[in-house]
């Protein structure tokens, strides 16, 4: 089953089936619109387990697994040549595992001691692009 066969949420549908598919979406995103496009559909598996009534822990668990996946790709997407020369983190309730729709995603970068003054305004501006791609 690919992920474009997957069915939307439904009564028929198992208990975070479309979370999954949704995570699978962000996670082959090769750009913004198909980023912008993997976390809405997250947006609206989240909205239909709510009306199942999926307890609240659960739905903070999948929607910060979507947040942690959609910074995930965000870094991919803008990455920029050469070694890595930072490492993301996610914290806060994302973190935690207990966010909701419209919470902060709040995010530290630790750059490597080996990097340049020019590459930390580049990789800075990257920051930024990454932060961009996620609202």
């Amino acid at each position: 089953m690919t992920i474009e066969s997957v069915p939307p949420e439904g009564p028929d549908t198992p208990s975070g089936h479309g979370i999954a598919a949704a995570l699978g979406a962000i996670d082959a995103a090769g750009d913004e619109v198909a980023l912008a496009a993997g976390i809405g559909r997250a947006r609206q598996a989240v909205t239909a387990e709510l009306a199942a009534h999926t307890p609240a822990p659960a739905l903070a668990a999948g929607w910060s697994e979507v947040l942690r996946g959609g910074v995930a790709a965000a870094v991919r997407l803008t990455s920029i040549d050469g070694a890595p020369d930072w490492s993301w983190f996610v914290s806060g309730s994302v973190a935690r595992g207990e966010a909701a729709p419209g919470s902060d995603v709040e995010t530290m970068v630790a750059l490597s001691d080996a990097v340049s003054d020019e590459r930390k305004v580049a990789l800075m501006a990257r920051a930024a692009e990454v932060h961009a791609l996620l609202e």
